[in-house]
């Protein structure tokens, strides 16, 4: 990511949007991991990297007009997918670090959770329209205060207490 950063060097981000995700192969049922290396590499992927590319292109976003970090999350109610349910909730805490941590700079940060969508991931029912849920989400990205930053919203605007 540094290299990427460095070719951003002096370029103004106004909104990093961050929608990384990956699943593991454990399904929807109970917990049914290979080994601890699937885990790490599915928190790799949906945790650490944003975390990484967010400090990584924080002075291009501070130098911005809106200064928006967006990470997104999901909410799953359903049993299974373990890895990838602990990383979205890793990556809530971590974004919640990150709205803390860069508002100094002027920095809003957070991760509104979209709602389950009618995409190739779905595995069973058809899921919320995705015209919707994009319109859903641009509504939350773009009522976001510095109150909201340090809040998990749904794609609806409402509040997720943790």
């Amino acid at each position: 990511m540094s290299t990427f950063a460095d070719e951003l060097k002096g370029e103004a981000i106004d909104l990093f949007l961050n929608n990384a995700a990956n699943f593991s192969p454990d399904g929807p049922g109970p917990l049914m991991l290979t080994d601890m290396d699937e885990f790490t590499r599915i928190m790799r992927v949906n945790l650490v990297t944003p975390d990484y590319d967010a400090k990584a292109l924080a002075d291009q976003v501070a130098a911005s007009e809106r200064k928006l970090m967006i990470f997104i999350g999901t909410r799953s109610d359903s049993g299974g997918h373990c890895a990838y349910r602990c990383s979205k909730a890793a990556l809530n805490v971590a974004v919640k670090c990150i709205s803390i941590e860069f508002a100094e700079q002027g920095i809003l940060a957070t991760v509104p959770n979209k709602r389950s969508s009618a995409t190739e991931t779905r595995t069973s029912g058809t899921g919320f329209p995705i015209d919707e849920s994009i319109s859903g989400m641009r509504g939350v990205i773009d009522a976001v205060t510095p109150k909201i930053s340090r809040d998990l919203q749904r794609y609806d605007s409402s509040t997720i207490e943790c």
